[in-house]
């Protein structure tokens, strides 16, 4: 497993989920309003041209209320199965695009990505590791961090890949 950059002195807090931002970090700011364009329960990355769903496989959409229901966890085999209709797994570096750099616990811009359940933060990649197809890849906005697991763990997932 091997950590991605980590940010440094946190200095704001979310009482709501516990979730702590470096309001002095501007240029990773997690605010959606520079990065993000939201529309219902889809997410359209300006920098990535990734278009998200911004509630895990399991809840759904609520305009008003956000993601309502439980986040489903899913074996790696059970996630694959969830793309359809214009929607599919992420790759690993597609995952990694979400980890908001000043925020931790969950390392993901909450106000774009609402309701994550702080004890369902791995979430599949669609990447197995190269050369061990026995591991596949995983993020985990816990610790920001990328890990390899067997595909039979349970995690949760967001697709991506709809448009806008």
């Amino acid at each position: 497993m091997y950590a991605l950059a980590m940010a440094s002195a946190l200095t704001l807090v979310n009482p709501a989920w516990g979730q702590d931002c470096d309001t002095h970090m501007s240029r990773y700011a997690p605010t959606p309003t520079t990065r993000y364009v939201i529309t219902g329960g889809k997410v359209y990355d300006q920098e990535t041209h990734l278009t998200w769903q911004r509630c895990s496989v399991g809840q759904q959409w609520k305009d008003g209320v956000g993601c309502v229901g439980t986040i489903q966890q899913l074996t790696w085999d059970q996630a694959m199965n969830k793309a359809g209709a214009g929607w599919r797994v992420p790759t690993v570096r597609e995952l990694r695009s979400l980890v908001s750099l000043t925020c931790k616990n969950p390392w993901i811009n909450e106000e774009a990505f609402p309701n994550m359940e702080l004890d369902k933060l791995a979430y599949w990649s669609s990447n197995k590791v190269e050369d061990d197809a026995t591991h596949s890849i995983a993020i985990y906005f816990d610790y920001n961090q990328v890990g390899f697991s067997l595909p039979s763990s349970k995690f949760a997932v967001r697709l991506v890949g709809g448009v806008q």
